[in-house]
């Protein structure tokens, strides 16, 4: 799928494979690029025709969350969940302090949805599923991919590519990492992986493991101060599944999640 209205509209891309199979088996879900094919481009123009009546977009409701740990493994649990705590450390450190000895998640690596199918599939091996068809929707997607969509009648020129894969009656959706990005993720100056980095920073100066509540502010600062010394690991990260539907549509969407400013509900 791709713009047409260039070029005030930047190119947009998609791909389709319809397969008769309706599992979430990673292999066949995924996208290889034998199997890219366009087929279409998305007109956004006139902009008159966005100026409608808003579907019913649904509350999103958490199937299941899962972490990466510090190595990138997947683990079913909330590992990695953080919480918000607004930090007291004096002096405070510099947010690039640390930068050479960081970890870095490998950004030329391509982790298709894995991650979000993975969790489906544990969901209903393990029949875990608050409801029969909780891992069953019309779309599968990351909630980057829903956010690109939604804002592309105000962002005309900023440029996305998308793979999608139709199995079964359900349709799946994801980034088209292609090699050009790959090379602009490892080629960014070194100014703009300081930026990125001083945002890792900041969130081991403002975020704890535990529940602030559960803990004294002793006991907080505490935990503050040696995170300030520890090196960054980005490796490491918390997701939440959710259902939602957005007019006729069911969607299950995942996403990351920096932290929370409370005892998470079960």
């Amino acid at each position: 799928m791709s713009n047409s209205d260039q070029p005030l509209g930047a190119k947009r891309r998609a791909s389709q494979n319809d397969t008769s199979r309706n599992t979430l088996d990673t292999k066949h879900a995924r996208l290889e690029p034998e199997m890219r094919t366009p087929i279409a481009r998305l007109g956004i123009h006139p902009l008159s025709k966005y100026r409608q009546a808003c579907p019913q977009f649904k509350e999103p409701r958490e199937i299941i969350s899962f972490s990466y740990d510090e190595t990138r493994q997947m683990r079913m649990d909330n590992h990695q969940l953080k919480y918000y705590y607004p930090p007291r450390i004096d002096p405070m450190p510099s947010l690039f302090a640390g930068f050479e000895q960081q970890i870095c998640r490998d950004s030329t690596k391509n982790e298709h949805i894995d991650g979000l199918l993975n969790a489906l599939a544990y969901v209903r091996t393990k029949n875990e599923a608050a409801e029969p068809n909780d891992t069953r929707a019309d779309f599968v997607m990351y909630r980057g991919m829903l956010t690109r969509i939604f804002v592309t009648p105000f962002s005309l020129r900023d440029t996305w590519s998308m793979n999608i894969a139709r199995v079964g009656a359900t349709i799946y959706v994801e980034d088209n990492v292609t090699d050009e990005m790959i090379a602009d993720r490892s080629g960014s100056s070194e100014q703009h992986r300081r930026l990125m980095y001083s945002g890792y920073k900041f969130e081991t100066l403002c975020m704890v493991d535990e529940p602030p509540e559960t803990l004294s502010r002793e006991q907080l600062d505490e935990q503050l101060a040696k995170q300030a010394c520890e090196v960054v690991n980005t490796h490491s990260e918390y997701c939440t599944v959710f259902r939602t539907q957005l007019g006729p549509h069911s969607i299950i969407s995942g996403a990351e999640v920096d932290c929370i400013d409370r005892a998470k509900p079960h």
